[in-house]
């Protein structure tokens, strides 16, 4: 793959994304100007902060915020563990030169390598 070809690509992403951009503000414009979805608007608003409400006094309760705190140790436990399966499985992939591995329950998995483009944060 040449570098102007990835380069092409990457800019035609990026129109697309500004094309994206203005439409959404378009229509953003639109949304604001009509009264009808204003007033649905702030119905919607008022129940959200009666439903959010509603949510704190239950989620107060001592036995909701263990089963809470208990999510979020998962949580970040399952978020530890995925980072370190994607190593391993970047690893396996150039050892093995396959997406394939059979799973613990011994059925084929496969899995996929992703690669996300970033901005350069030097110069």
């Amino acid at each position: 793959m040449e570098l102007s070809t990835i380069q092409n690509r990457i800019k035609m992403i990026e129109d697309l994304e500004s094309e994206n951009k203005v439409s959404k503000d378009l229509l953003k414009s639109e949304l604001e100007n009509s009264e009808q979805y204003q007033k649905a608007a702030q119905e919607a608003k008022e129940a959200q902060t009666k439903k959010r409400r509603e949510k704190e006094l239950v989620m107060s309760k001592s036995e909701c915020e263990k089963i809470v705190m208990d999510i979020k140790a998962n949580n970040e436990e399952i978020s530890t563990l995925k980072e370190i399966l994607s190593v391993e499985l970047s690893d396996y992939y150039q050892k093995n030169k396959t997406d394939e591995i059979i799973g613990h329950d011994g059925k084929q998995r496969k899995f996929k390598i992703i690669a996300r483009l970033t901005s350069y944060q030097g110069e």
